[in-house]
């Protein structure tokens, strides 16, 4: 069974043959949407207008709804919780020509998500990937005033 999420304009046998699926008969989790970096900063407060705060720490790792989810999934099937079958969780979406996308490309390949389908694309040379950054108070309770 070759079990997809995919956006609404492509039919099932257009994903089965994007994910590489063989036969009715393979396992595979087919995963469309977006993959980036999550940069996590921790601040002993909220900077007041044109101040600046040191952070206490610096956390990084891939994010985007895709990219959580391939990875949650691959835990998942690690875990068995899908019994013994042996799925292959697949990713489509783009990264971009740089470090960053190289960082999550082998962050995604430490879960075993299988990135192999032509359409995990590389951007062209000198394209970046896109990251959030997110900054957290580590005073609980302050907010904005």
């Amino acid at each position: 069974l070759c079990t997809t999420i995919y956006p609404k304009h492509f039919t099932a046998g257009q994903i089965q043959f994007m994910a590489g699926c063989r036969s009715d008969e393979e396992n595979v989790v087919l995963i469309v949407g977006s993959l980036g970096l999550d940069r996590l900063l921790t601040v002993p407060r909220y900077p007041k207008a044109d101040s600046k705060v040191r952070t206490t720490s610096y956390y990084e790792e891939g994010g985007g709804n895709a990219g959580n989810t391939s990875c949650a999934m691959a835990l998942l099937r690690d875990a068995k919780l899908f019994g013994e079958k042996n799925i292959q969780i697949k990713l489509l979406t783009k990264v971009g020509d740089d470090s960053v996308g190289q960082q999550l490309t082998q962050e995604l390949e430490s879960f075993n998500v299988n990135i192999s389908s032509p359409l995990f694309l590389k951007g062209p040379p000198g394209s970046t990937t896109s990251f959030t950054t997110i900054i957290v108070s580590s005073n609980i309770g302050e907010h904005e005033q």
